[in-house]
């Protein structure tokens, strides 16, 4: 009885400890066309809402960065979520490692002052994947209508000798 109580215990204490994260996969290659992208997910950290004006102002440094990340390849995408639910926002890297997602992360300003904190997951998508621009003739959903154009036969000339109505004056 004894022995079946340690064993049973042993397999708890192994689950529990193998709980933690899933077994890297090794050595398995994503398929041709694919690749793992870190997706962040960003929740509202201990310090949220305790100063707002330091809020703008580190919205403003957070926006600065992520432009740089994005110019520098390193972001596929990122934006805020819309339903003030559990999560503020998101981004997708373009980054080898979750190691080197957590580094670019660990520099966000907001992260530094504890105003967000976040989980981070490998995804497996496209190669290359990017937001899909409107196709040639099918407006964009936040483009603004074009201005009318005027008919131009009714337009004035611009110049005053082309009027061919005037009779000419001795």
């Amino acid at each position: 009885m004894k022995t079946a109580a340690l064993i049973l215990l042993g397999l708890c204490v192994s689950l529990r400890v193998d709980a933690g994260e899933p077994p890297a996969k090794k050595g398995v290659e994503p398929a041709p066309g694919t690749r793992t992208y870190q997706v962040a997910l960003f929740k509202r950290g201990p310090k949220w809402g305790k100063d707002p004006g330091e809020a703008k102002e580190l919205q403003a440094e957070r926006l600065q960065y992520l432009a740089r990340l994005e110019r520098e390849g390193k972001i596929v995408l990122a934006g805020p979520f819309t339903d003030r639910g559990l999560y503020h926002s998101m981004i997708v890297f373009r980054a080898d490692s979750m190691e080197a997602a957590k580094a670019l992360i660990a520099e966000m300003p907001s992260i530094k002052a504890e105003r967000l904190v976040y989980e981070i997951h490998p995804w497996l998508s496209a190669d290359g994947i990017r937001i899909i621009q409107p196709r040639p003739g099918q407006p964009s959903p936040t483009a603004k209508p074009a201005p009318k154009k005027t008919d131009s036969s009714k337009a004035a000339s611009p110049n005053p000798a082309a009027k061919k109505d005037e009779p000419k004056k001795d």
